[in-house]
């Protein structure tokens, strides 16, 4: 399969994964409960009341997160073996008993929200929500599991081997993260990091926009129309990007060379680095870049 097929093919994809998701809101529509999509700056704080402030006790290396709404994961220097979760309501009612179920077993913190009993908690139609902030001791976790729909998921300061982040229209915030693979799949919600470290990754999102800065190794990046833009104070050993109609931009520092494979319809290729033949000096990492529309600009930092 040549190129231009790989990029219709993707599109394809992206097309039916967009379809499923429509599908998927559609049938919470029909049921008792539509979910909102709102940004948390939308609300006042002071809307949501706290449902439940709880700590459970236990040696912790993985966290795995299932929730509807806002979801946030933050370090806590205070805590040791133990977590603190905290769910919030914009609904003035109390909530049903066993809503929300959280344990540790076997080293690992599951939080997890009985999406049936909340569609017929919440009102018809509403925009009530529910927000997770789930606080864990600072240290090194073996992965972060998070699934979300709407709204937006939080995660500051956490240091694990492997993050995942699966959400249908969330937006993702990451800073000051540390991980050796990130991977974050998303119809139309935004990805935004700042002063990261990571080894790996690999971000897919349909119509949001990507922003990751900080230090970090290899990138694997897929939109359909939104903007990509790769930061990175250090040099990228690895790169690769997929897109319809959004702009590419990779900032990088002076570096020993690198080579780039562009392949696009109608989109240019523009450079701050003196490249011959999109070789720049000697060569040495393939930054491959497959796009219909989109120009791709590749940055001096």
């Amino acid at each position: 399969m040549n190129r231009r097929n790989m990029i219709k093919f993707n599109i394809i994809v992206w097309v039916i994964v967009a379809v499923v998701a429509i599908g998927v809101f559609a049938s919470l529509a029909l049921g008792t409960f539509v979910l909102p999509r709102f940004h948390l700056g939308e609300y006042q704080m002071e809307t949501l009341a706290t449902a439940i402030d709880e700590k459970i006790s236990g040696d912790i290396q993985d966290i795995d997160i299932d929730w509807v709404n806002d979801v946030s994961v933050i370090i806590d220097d205070s805590m040791k073996q133990e977590a603190r979760i905290v769910v919030k309501s914009s609904s003035s009612k109390k909530l049903p008993e066993k809503i929300v179920s959280f344990d540790i077993k076997t080293g690992k913190l599951k939080v997890t929200l009985e999406q049936e009993k909340l569609f017929s908690f919440f009102s018809v139609g509403g925009t009530d929500r529910i927000r997770l902030e789930v606080y864990v001791p600072s240290q090194t976790y073996k992965s972060l599991t998070i699934h979300t729909i709407s709204d937006e998921i939080n995660i500051g300061g956490i240091d694990s081997e492997n993050i995942n982040i699966d959400a249908a229209s969330s937006d993702v915030l990451a800073s000051g993260i540390k991980t050796n693979f990130l991977s974050i799949d998303t119809v139309s919600g935004n990805i935004d990091g700042n002063n990261v470290t990571i080894k790996d990754m690999k971000l897919d999102t349909a119509s949001g926009e990507i922003e990751l800065s900080g230090y970090i190794l290899g990138a694997k990046v897929n939109s359909v129309s939104g903007d990509i833009g790769i930061q990175s104070d250090i040099m990228l050993t690895s790169f690769s990007s997929d897109s319809v109609s959004g702009e590419v931009d990779i900032t990088i520092p002076e570096n020993d060379g690198f080579m780039v494979d562009f392949d696009s319809v109608s989109g240019d290729l523009e450079s701050q680095f003196n490249m011959s033949n999109k070789q720049y000096k000697n060569g040495g990492p393939i930054f491959k870049t497959h796009s219909v529309s989109g120009d791709v600009t590749i940055n001096k930092r």
